[in-house]
């Protein structure tokens, strides 16, 4: 995996103060089943445009890690494994978070409500600092 850049990174981190505000709601609707006309349907998740676009870029190379499952990305889920991952595995993690969404509809929104993807991109912050600016 190529790493990503210091401005493929702030590109990322400057997300992370709109996720983090007070009142932010990711999902604008859907994301759960809903009774319509007296049956219980499925509506897809409708995102803030933030989100969207926050998909978007975490979803272009070198952000995205096509071998993101070699690295157990599933571990984001992991508070003390997000503090110590490498630049590559919070990529990995990164990774398995958007790539989430396309199994489980609303899941990226969800990462944002319990603020699982904040404390990775926090991580990432925190790497990208240690990085310096070579």
């Amino acid at each position: 995996m190529t790493l990503p850049r210091h401005e493929d990174i702030d590109k990322l981190v400057a997300f992370l103060r709109i996720f983090s505000a007070e009142g932010f709601q990711p999902m604008i609707s859907g994301g759960a089943p809903e009774l319509i006309g007296g049956v219980l349907s499925f509506v897809p998740t409708v995102y803030d445009p933030i989100v969207e676009e926050f998909i978007g870029i975490a979803s272009e190379p070198p952000r995205l890690d096509y071998e993101y499952l070699d690295h157990k990305g599933s571990s984001v889920h992991d508070p003390e494994a997000v503090r110590n991952a490498s630049l590559s595995t919070a990529c990995a993690m990164l990774t398995f978070l958007v790539r989430g969404e396309r199994f489980t509809d609303g899941s990226v929104g969800a990462a944002i409500e319990d603020g699982t993807l904040q404390g990775l991109l926090a991580r990432i912050g925190e790497l990208r600092w240690l990085m310096g600016d070579k």
